[in-house]
C-alpha cells in the first residue's frame, strides 16, 4: 500500500523532491530484514520501477542517494529519460564507481555512443546493459564494453553506426552473455552468428535477429547445432525471407520457450519440420506465425496437441487458414493456457464462426484469456459481445476496422471488461457517445485509447475521458470531430499522457497550448493536415515540450520558418521531426535545423 500510494500521489510534488523521496523510501525498504524474503524476481521489479523517472534531468541526479554498501546490487533505470546527456551521465556513474551497478537501462534516452567509454571505466560490476536506439557516432565505441566481462545480458537493438567487426569484439570478450538482442542491427550476417554459436554456446538462452536480412539458413544451422538451450528466439520480421521449414529444423531445441516466425515463407515441407519440432521442444509457450505465407490450417490441430501448455496463438493474417480449422482444432485439443490470441486480418470471419470459436473455447479462471486482437474482422456483432462476456479478464482489446462494432458491443464491454488497459477502436464509426462513455466510465484503468475516425462522437463523451481516465497514456483522436473542450478536458484529467494523436482535426493553436500545459510528460505529438494552426501553436511546442521528442506537423501549411526554428531550438529532446514539401523549405534552412539539434533527425516528404 505505501508503494502504491507514492506511485499514484507522488506526481504533486516538485520533480527534485520526489526523487529524493522514492529513493529515500527504497533506501529503507532495501534495508529491511525482510526485504532479502521476497523472490529475487520481485525484488528487482521492485527496484527497476522506483528508478525509473522520464522527466529526469542531469539536475535531478545528484538527489538519488548511494545503495547501502558496495554489495548490495544497485538498478540503474533511465529508460526514455531525454533530458539526460552524456556529461551528466557520466558524472553520475563516476559518482557511484564504487557501488555495485549490475543493471544499466538506457533505452530510450538521448546519450550518444560516448557514455559507453565512462560505462566501461566506472561500472565494472555489470551485468545487464540495454542501450537500444543508441546513435553511434563512432563505431569503434562499441569496443569499449569488451573490459565488461561480466556482461550477462546486452540489447543493441535498433543502433545505427555500429558495425559487426566491433560487435564481434565484444562477444569475443563477453563470454558469459546469456541474452543478446540485435533487432535491425546494421549488417548482421552468419559471421556473427558462428561467432555466437562459438563464443556463447550452450549458456545462451535469449536471441533476437528479427528485421536482419542479411542472415541465411547456414548462419541458423551453425547457432542451432551450437545453441541447445535457447528459450527465447526471434527470427521474424518483413525482412527476414527465410523458408519456415529451415527455420523448425534449426530452431527448436530442447529449452525453447518462444519462437517469433512473423512473415516467413511457408511450404508444404513446413508441416514435417513443424512436427518434429514439437518433439523436440516440447515446452514451448509462445508462437508467432503472423502473415506466414502459406500456412495451411490443417496442422493447427497437431500444433495444439503438441503444445496443450501454449499461451500465445498467434494467426495475424494467415489468409489460408479459415475459421473451420481453428474450431476443429479447438474441439479436438482445446488448449487451456492460452493468454493471447491474434486473430487480425481474417476478414472471412462471420458472426456465427467467430461465435462458435468463443464457445469452444475452453474456461479456464486461473489462466484467462488477457489480450484478444480482432482488427479487420469486419463481419462480427454480436460475436464481439459474446466474447467480453467470456474473457472479463481482458487487459488489451482491439477491434478496429469493424463497422459493424455498434454501441451493444460497447455496453458488453464496459460491463464485463473492467480490467482493460488497452481498447483499440480504429475506423469503428457506427459507435456513438451512449457506447463510448459506459466504457470510460467503467473501464477507468484504461492507458491506451484509439478512437480514429469515430466521427459520431460528440463533446460529452469526449469530456469523460479527461475526467475518468486519469492513467491515460496513450490517446489517438485523429478523423474525429473534437472540439476545444475536448482537448480542454484532455489537458486538465489526463496528465500522465504521453502520445497525443490529434491529426486531421479542427484544432486551434490555443488548444495545443492547453494540452502541452497541461500533459507535461507529453512525448509524441502527431498534427498531420491540422490546417488551423500557425506559428503561435509552434511558439508553445517550445515554451512547455521539454520532453517531446517525437513531433509530425506535415501538411500544416499555416506553420511557417519561424515557427519550425522555434520548436527545434528550445525542444532539446526532439528526435524525429517530419515535414512535408510543401513547407517550401531550402536546403539551406534544413542545414540551420540540423545545426540547431544535430540529434534531430528531418523527414521530409
Amino acid at each position: 500500500l505505501v508503494f502504491f500510494f507514492f506511485e499514484t500521489k507522488i506526481y504533486i510534488m516538485p520533480l527534485s523532491l520526489r526523487v529524493l523521496c522514492m529513493h529515500t523510501i527504497l533506501f529503507y525498504v532495501r534495508g529491511h530484514p525482510r526485504f532479502d524474503m521476497l523472490p529475487y524476481e520481485l525484488q528487482q521489479a521492485l527496484v527497476r520501477q522506483f528508478l525509473k523517472w522520464k522527466a529526469l534531468a542531469d539536475r535531478h541526479l545528484h538527489t538519488i542517494c548511494n545503495p547501502l554498501d558496495a554489495h548490495t546490487p544497485y538498478i540503474c533505470n533511465f529508460t526514455d529519460c531525454r533530458s539526460i546527456t552524456d556529461d551528466g551521465l557520466s558524472s553520475y556513474l563516476q559518482k557511484h564507481a564504487q557501488s555495485n551497478v549490475t543493471e544499466l537501462y538506457l533505452n530510450g534516452t538521448r546519450v550518444s555512443s560516448n557514455v559507453l567509454k565512462s560505462i566501461s571505466k566506472f561500472c565494472k560490476h555489470l551485468q545487464v546493459l540495454d542501450v537500444s536506439d543508441m546513435k553511434f557516432h563512432q563505431s569503434t565505441h562499441l569496443q569499449s564494453l569488451r573490459s565488461n566481462t561480466r556482461l550477462r545480458r546486452l540489447c543493441l537493438n535498433r543502433c545505427t553506426g555500429a558495425t559487426r567487426k566491433h560487435l564481434r569484439d565484444v562477444i569475443e570478450a563477453c563470454t558469459n552473455l546469456v541474452a543478446l538482442e540485435l533487432e535491425r542491427f546494421p549488417d548482421l550476417t552468419d559471421d556473427i552468428l558462428k561467432v555466437i554459436a562459438a563464443r556463447l554456446g550452450p549458456q545462451l538462452r535469449l536471441l533476437s535477429v528479427s528485421m536482419c536480412p542479411a542472415i541465411t539458413t547456414a548462419g541458423f544451422n551453425v547457432l542451432y547445432s551450437s545453441c541447445p538451450n535457447l528459450h527465447v528466439v526471434q527470427i521474424g520480421g518483413p525482412k527476414n525471407e527465410l523458408p519456415l521449414e529451415h527455420i523448425f529444423r534449426i530452431s527448436g531445441g530442447p529449452r525453447l520457450l518462444s519462437l517469433d516466425v512473423e512473415a516467413s515463407i511457408c511450404t508444404p515441407r513446413s508441416f514435417e519440420t513443424l512436427r518434429d519440432m514439437s518433439t523436440r521442444s516440447p515446452n514451448l509457450l509462445h508462437l508467432r506465425m503472423g502473415k506466414c505465407g502459406g500456412f495451411q490450417g490443417d496442422e493447427l490441430p497437431h500444433m495444439l496437441q503438441a503444445w496443450p501448455q501454449l499461451q500465445t496463438i498467434d494467426l495475424n493474417g494467415c489468409l489460408q487458414v479459415n475459421p473451420q480449422h481453428l474450431l476443429d482444432a479447438l474441439r479436438q485439443a482445446p488448449p487451456r493456457h492460452v493468454e493471447e490470441l491474434n486473430l487480425a486480418g481474417w476478414k472471412d470471419m462471420s458472426d456465427e464462426s467467430f461465435g462458435d470459436i468463443v464457445t469452444a473455447f475452453p474456461e479456464d479462471p486461473s489462466r484467462p484469456l488477457l489480450r484478444l486482437n480482432l482488427s479487420g474482422m469486419w463481419r462480427i456483432t454480436r460475436a464481439a459481445a459474446l466474447a467480453a462476456s467470456k474473457w472479463p479478464h481482458l487487459r488489451v482489446l482491439d477491434m478496429s476496422v469493424n463497422k459493424m462494432i455498434d454501441d451493444k458491443v460497447m455496453l458488453a464491454v464496459a460491463q464485463n471488461c473492467l480490467s482493460l488497459r488497452t481498447l483499440e477502436l480504429y475506423s469503428c464509426a457506427n459507435i456513438t457517445d451512449r457506447g463510448m462513455q459506459a466504457v470510460v466510465q467503467s473501464c477507468t484503468h484504461l492507458k491506451r485509447l484509439g478512437l480514429y475516425g469515430l466521427k459520431r462522437l460528440t463533446d460529452d463523451a469526449m469530456a469523460d475521458i479527461g475526467r475518468c481516465l486519469p492513467n491515460l497514456q496513450s490517446l489517438d483522436l485523429s478523423a474525429t470531430e473534437i472540439s476545444t473542450h475536448t482537448l480542454a478536458s484532455v489537458a486538465g484529467g489526463c496528465p500522465r499522457l504521453h502520445t497525443l494523436n490529434v491529426m486531421n482535426t479542427p484544432i486551434q493553436d490555443s488548444d495545443i497550448e492547453k494540452v502541452l500545459s497541461g500533459c507535461k510528460l507529453l512525448q509524441r505529438l502527431q498534427l498531420n493536415s491540422c490546417e488551423q494552426l500557425t506559428d503561435i501553436a509552434a511558439f508553445g511546442m517550445g515554451q512547455h515540450s521539454h520532453l517531446l521528442n517525437y513531433l509530425s506537423i506535415r501538411s500544416c501549411l499555416r506553420i511557417t520558418r519561424a515557427g519550425l526554428i522555434d520548436v527545434v531550438r528550445h525542444c532539446p529532446a526532439l528526435k524525429e521531426l517530419l515535414l512535408s514539401t510543401s513547407h517550401a523549405l531550402t536546403q539551406s534552412d534544413l542545414n540551420m535545423l540540423m545545426e540547431l539539434n544535430p540529434s534531430c533527425k528531418l523527414n521530409l516528404n
